[in-house]
């Protein structure tokens, strides 16, 4: 079978937090400034690692890839950033809410930020839906008014939450607790409480989580022994069990694990010792970053070029990760 190198490319440097789509990189730089990428597709950065490969002029070639893309500035004083294919919500350092709906006409132009809420510690933005957690750890649930492009009164969902992960239709909140809580849709068993029921209500599915992260209809977790949990749809091997078929429960595929990341399809796992893990859906431009077109039902080690990883986040079929030196690489 051919080969073909899949390396991280390296896009930026000297940032804290960085956010990946089908489309678009935005980072937070470490004097807390907001920065975004657009576009940088899959197709390009392929093209990219092609002539690099073959030693052809070493730079950016506007003749093959179109006009390079550049990092624009969009705003100072910026905490945390959560990326969904066409919204961008903002968390600044005042506690300020901001979202960005993209599908707008000529949104990447002009951005246009409306002030959702204030007093807000982190947010979870997905297509339609927004969640957030405020200091007092209140968990905030918005719907995406379609008739205005804009979001209405939030619906207060729990107490005492700690983190929040939006899946496509299905949601999960980790308590301070250390309880894990999830709702909405269960075709695939994506809420791992053994049916295939949807829930409007949070369902307390385990004990013991210090990490959550949900992908398009897969689910996962990490306890407080650092073993990973997951559960959900299996179609493409997402779940890195090796045997087809979907889990109704969490079953647990690892252990020594720091972190979890899921895409729409595939699997990041960040290990003890910096070592990332992959599984799951390739696709065309390599979403797994290793040298195979097909998909892996099982974790396979990642080569990441010595550096070591302070976060990882997968979305979409691409994944970004921030090096403990501030280095932004992306692939898929």
């Amino acid at each position: 079978m051919k080969k073909k190198n899949l390396q991280p490319v390296k896009i930026t440097k000297d940032c804290i937090q960085a956010e990946i789509t089908f489309d678009t990189v935005a980072v937070i730089r470490s004097d807390h400034s907001l920065w975004l990428l657009h576009p940088l597709t899959s197709e390009m950065c392929c093209k990219f690692r092609k002539r690099q490969r073959e030693g052809r002029r070493p730079y950016w070639d506007e003749t093959e890839f179109g006009p390079q893309p550049k990092f624009k500035k969009l705003m100072e004083n910026v905490s945390m950033i959560s990326a969904a294919a066409m919204t961008l919500a903002v968390v600044k350092t005042d506690g300020t809410l901001l979202v960005w709906d993209r599908m707008q006409s000529g949104c990447e132009d002009r951005p246009h930020f409306v002030k959702i809420a204030d007093g807000i510690k982190t947010a979870e933005s997905e297509d339609g839906v927004l969640l957030a957690i405020s200091r007092a750890g209140t968990l905030l649930y918005w719907k995406k008014q379609e008739q205005n492009s804009s979001c209405g009164p939030p619906e207060k969902l729990m107490e005492h939450v700690k983190q929040v992960s939006a899946g496509v239709g299905h949601y999960a909140a980790l308590t301070e607790d250390g309880s894990l809580w999830m709702w909405g849709k269960n075709d695939c068993a994506q809420l791992g409480d053994g049916t295939h029921t949807d829930r409007h209500k949070p369902q307390k599915i385990m004990e013991h989580v210090i990490q959550i992260s949900l992908g398009a209809r897969h689910s996962a977790a990490v306890d407080t022994r650092h073993r990973l949990w997951m559960w959900g749809d299996n179609t493409l091997g997402q779940l890195g069990t090796h045997l087809p078929g979907s889990r109704k429960k969490p079953v647990m595929v690892m252990r020594n694990v720091r972190e979890v990341s899921l895409g729409y399809s595939h699997t990041g796992v960040l290990d003890q010792k910096d070592q990332i893990w992959m599984c799951g859906f390739n696709g065309k431009y390599g979403a797994l970053g290793n040298t195979e077109y097909r998909n892996c039902r099982r974790l396979r080690k990642m080569k990441q070029g010595g550096f070591n990883v302070k976060n990882l986040k997968l979305q979409a079929d691409r994944a970004v990760l921030v090096s403990d030196g501030g280095d932004v690489f992306v692939w898929g």
